[in-house]
C-alpha cells in the first residue's frame, strides 16, 4: 500500500469495492425509484377513483335536473290549459253580461 495515501483513499484503489459500492448504490437507487413508481401508481388510482365519483355526480346532478325540468315543464303546460279555462270562463262571462245586460 501507498504510506501518502489515507485509508479512505487507499479504498479507491481497489476497484471490486469501487464496483460493490457502486452497485449498492445503484440497487439502493433503483429501490427507491421502485418505491417511487408505487406511490406514483397508487395516487393515480386514487384519482382515478375520485375522478369516477366526480363523474357518477355529476351525472347523477344532471338527470336530477333533467327529471325537474320535466315536471317543470308539465306544471307549465297545466297552468297554461288552466290559464286557457280560465280565460274561457271569463269570455262566457262577458259574453252573457253583454247579452243580459243593458246599462
Amino acid at each position: 500500500v501507498r504510506p501518502d495515501l489515507s485509508l479512505n483513499d487507499a479504498e479507491t484503489l481497489r476497484p471490486v469495492l469501487s464496483r460493490a459500492a457502486r452497485i449498492t448504490d445503484l440497487g439502493n437507487q433503483r429501490q427507491a425509484l421502485i418505491e417511487r413508481e408505487r406511490q406514483a401508481l397508487k395516487l393515480q388510482r386514487e384519482d382515478e377513483a375520485r375522478l369516477q365519483k366526480a363523474r357518477e355526480d355529476v351525472h347523477f346532478r344532471q338527470q336530477a335536473l333533467k327529471d325537474r325540468l320535466s315536471r317543470l315543464d308539465e306544471e307549465i303546460i297545466l297552468l297554461q290549459n288552466r290559464i286557457m279555462d280560465m280565460q274561457s270562463q271569463i269570455d262566457s262571462v262577458e259574453s252573457f253580461v253583454e247579452k243580459n245586460l243593458v246599462f
